[in-house]
């Protein structure tokens, strides 16, 4: 069913099934931890990391930290997910009404002639950008949405009578 979250993993830890989506689309995000300061009238963004696995506690949000999700594709069909990739907070989430065909990890080990399944995974990792990539983009779209809007506010400044 569309909106419904299909895997979410706050730890680097190996799923017991493999996903291979049959119909419809899922969307894999990365979870990021990121405390906001400002100084001169800029933001700064620092990434936290957990250290117990856990969600945010009453400390964090008091000293300014967000839990952020960054898009990092769509899966559609004939994606596979949950082979035993680097996923460590990330979140898939269907974005549509979704079939997946979920074999047990043990199955797929047993029927590896050629590790396949070992070069799809390493292909996974390489391909999807890792936590510090993902906190990088997002300081960089930040960035960007405070440059547009000072762009904008020191435009209609100029223009008003």
């Amino acid at each position: 069913m569309a909106q419904t979250l299909i895997i979410y993993d706050d730890r680097n830890s190996n799923e017991a099934n493999a996903y291979f989506v049959l119909e419809g689309r899922c969307t894999c995000m990365q979870r990021l931890r990121v405390r906001k300061t400002t100084a001169n009238g800029r933001n700064r963004f620092t990434l936290i990391r957990d250290q117990n696995g856990l969600g945010e506690s009453h400390l964090d949000t008091q000293r300014n930290v967000h839990t952020v999700y960054m898009k990092m594709s769509d899966l559609r069909p004939g994606s596979v997910f949950g082979l035993g990739e680097r996923r460590s907070g990330r979140v898939v989430i269907a974005t549509a009404d979704v079939k997946c065909l979920l074999v047990p990890l043990s199955f797929l080990s047993k029927n590896n002639g050629s590790n396949i399944w070992g070069r799809t995974v390493c292909s996974l990792d390489g391909t999807n950008p890792t936590i510090e990539q993902s906190f990088r983009k997002f300081v960089v779209e930040n960035r960007w949405e405070e440059y547009k809007k000072s762009l904008a506010d020191d435009l209609s400044r100029k223009c008003r009578p």
